[in-house]
């Protein structure tokens, strides 16, 4: 194959692999603007557990692997079945393997006809909402929780597109809910038609519960972290003007620990952007240092062979990479599916500081070999 041909094929390779770790961009209103406090430019064991309520989270369980996901059955072909009587009933869309939460925007652009159908049934019905949930790559399986997303404002861009894309559609993640069961499974197949589901709500079995002290250690915790952050520069990192959204530090209300969750996930996905871009820059560089000559591809496009030892090296760079964002992603996608499935608020709130646990003790390990090697970069 030609050097430059190959540049260009095993950088696509790179690109292909992050992306298909990363949480799509498609469907968030930017990032960083939806979820103010982020600046633009493993697990750790034995950490001090919640002082009242969820303890026995720190029992040495290993929550970190997709088994911590509660997944529907697999579907099954089966003809259509009914309704219980009285049950709520919503289109499924599901999109992907990113994690939705509530209280958050977010931007989709349709183009599948059973989509475009689904647009204009829950238009004419009124009812402007369906489910969405996240879905197994592996498997196909759903995430028996999802989140209802209530249209906002929706655009026809046909023209514009020359119908690529019917609808840019603006939503609202409205509130979360238990899938009981598909009733058409066999469009799912065949894509005739968009899903339809049954669903209960879920909602929290401990809201006339309150734990100041637990509130006021998970904020007391995030602070430093945020703190850390600023004294390392790291990039991405938190504002410290974030502090400002919340009116209290010991009695946080609901929508202030999801507006925590919210920050949290946001800093994970940019991290592994970050990583990713990086990442995919050294092995593009690697190739153009090979192929380049004065900064101009030498002697011709398409004439120089890339030697099998660099295609080795370039292929065991990007298998390293394929397992990094692997593990990164995991980060951004289990431990916020198990913070929204649960139905009690202290077991979002543990789940939620052993993450923010597992940062501070990264940045103050960082902190420490700074100290130790000071002119190290």
């Amino acid at each position: 194959m030609a050097a430059h041909n190959t540049a260009l094929v095993l950088v696509a390779i790179c690109v292909q692999v992050a992306n298909a770790w990363v949480p799509p961009a498609v469907g968030r209103i930017g990032a960083l603007a939806a979820r103010p406090g982020l600046s633009a430019a493993g697990r750790s064991a034995g950490f001090a557990p919640l002082k009242m309520g969820l303890e026995i989270a720190n029992d040495g369980e290993d929550e970190d692997a997709e088994e911590g996901i509660n997944w529907m059955p697999p579907l099954t072909m089966t003809a259509d079945v009914e309704k219980e009587d009285g049950a709520q009933v919503f289109p499924l869309f599901p999109l992907g393997s990113v994690v939705y939460l509530p209280n958050t925007e977010h931007i989709l652009s349709i183009f599948e006809p059973r989509y475009r159908s689904m647009y204009n049934d829950i238009l004419l019905s009124g009812g402007r909402s369906f489910a969405t949930c996240m879905v197994n790559e592996e498997t196909g399986q759903f995430a028996e929780t999802a989140m209802i997303f209530y249209l906002d404002e929706l655009k026809e861009v046909s023209q514009q597109t020359n119908d690529q894309v019917k609808y840019i559609c603006k939503h609202q993640a409205t509130r979360r809910v238990n899938l009981k069961k598909v009733l058409n499974p066999k469009v799912w197949k065949d894509g005739s038609t968009y899903l339809k589901v049954q669903v209960e709500d879920l909602e929290d079995v401990d809201t006339e519960e309150t734990y100041p002290d637990d509130d006021q250690l998970l904020m007391q915790v995030f602070r430093e972290v945020v703190d850390l952050q600023d004294k390392l520069k790291e990039e991405p990192r938190f504002s410290p003007t974030l502090f400002s959204m919340f009116n209290s530090e010991t009695n946080l209300e609901d929508e202030e620990v999801w507006s925590l969750v919210n920050l949290w996930q946001t800093l994970a996905n940019e991290r592994v952007g970050a990583v990713r871009k990086k990442k995919t820059d050294e092995i593009e560089a690697k190739l153009m240092k090979y192929i380049t000559k004065d900064g101009k591809v030498s002697p011709k496009a398409g004439q120089v062979e890339i030697p099998k030892s660099l295609q080795v090296e370039i292929t065991a760079m990007t298998n390293k990479f394929r397992r990094e964002m692997a593990e990164m992603t995991d980060l951004t996608t289990v431990p916020f599916q198990r913070m929204l499935q649960t139905n009690r608020r202290q077991e979002r709130v543990t789940i939620l500081y052993k993450l923010i646990m597992d940062e501070k003790r990264r940045l103050e390990a960082i902190v420490s070999l700074k100290a130790l090697f000071p002119t190290a970069p």
